[in-house]
């Protein structure tokens, strides 16, 4: 059905398509994870610090607090500034329950849900009913 030069064709589509997706993927932004705090930004940062889980992100993240559309609390968006690993470290990596995504998404919950309980601590780490 298909001759040589068919083939060949379609081995150059797929190399061209495979080739524009990887560089696709090295030019995009890295993803951002947000959240609504029911707090004034000025509440929600003192001084200009972070939310302790926030903060204890490190410097591999890019933080932005302002205020949320319509006067609505603050909006906190973290975006991921490190180069995601190769697959393999970050296979390794999501095994050992050290996902760099997790962790954000795990601060933005924790940072939301002790402003707006006024303080209420986090849930205890490790499997229920140990």
């Amino acid at each position: 059905m298909w001759g040589t030069a068919g083939r060949t064709w379609l081995a150059g589509v797929v190399a061209a398509t495979v080739v524009a997706g990887a560089a696709a993927l090295r030019r995009s932004r890295p993803p951002a994870y947000a959240v609504v705090v029911d707090r004034p930004p000025a509440e929600l940062t003192p001084d200009g610090r972070l939310p302790a889980p926030l903060a204890s992100l490190g410097p591999g993240v890019a933080v932005t607090v302002r205020p949320a559309l319509g006067g609505r609390g603050t909006e906190l968006v973290v975006r991921i500034r490190d180069r995601e690993p190769a697959l393999l470290a970050a296979l390794s990596r999501w095994l050992a329950g050290e996902n760099r995504r997790t962790a954000v998404r795990s601060a933005l919950w924790q940072t939301k849900r002790l402003a707006e309980a006024d303080g209420v601590p986090p849930p205890p780490s490790g499997v229920p009913g140990e």
